[in-house]
């Protein structure tokens, strides 16, 4: 209903192919019904997708990440399988050298070692351990 009254003060007009709508108080609640089921609908449709992906999820079929951390690659076909997740050898080094680099600088800036970044491995739903240290912060 925004829309179209947004629409009509811009000068344009708005026209319903299925069923001509006009100002009458009729057409005008048919309208905000439709647009209520519509935005209905939509909820709905998120939920389902939302439970579905999180179901994926559990079983391990799908990734928990958008964006893939540097040293892994993932098969450019399916990109958020499990199974197509490899380690990409010259970019896991890059973070394993910089990981290391940021671990022996806070063991020699304190005494107590915090260095766990380098000790840190990616866990996969549904799949044992593999994979390269993550990049620390700042990488």
């Amino acid at each position: 209903m925004v829309l179209i009254e947004e629409f009509e003060k811009a000068g344009c007009r708005v026209e319903f192919v299925e069923r001509p709508m006009s100002s009458e108080p009729n057409d005008q609640l048919l309208l905000q019904i439709r647009g209520a089921v519509a935005q209905y609908e939509r909820t709905l449709l998120s939920e389902r997708m939302r439970r579905g992906r999180l179901a994926k999820y559990k079983a391990g079929l799908l990734l928990p990440w958008r964006h893939l951390p540097y040293g892994l690659r993932v098969d450019p076909e399916r990109p958020r399988d499990p199974a197509g997740v490899s380690l990409d050898e010259a970019k896991a080094a890059v973070a394993l050298r910089r990981s290391s680099q940021l671990t022996s600088s806070r063991e020699r800036a304190s005494s107590a070692s915090v260095g766990t970044c380098g000790r840190w491995e990616f866990r996969l739903p549904g799949a044992g351990r593999r994979g390269a240290p993550p990049p620390c912060a700042g990488y």
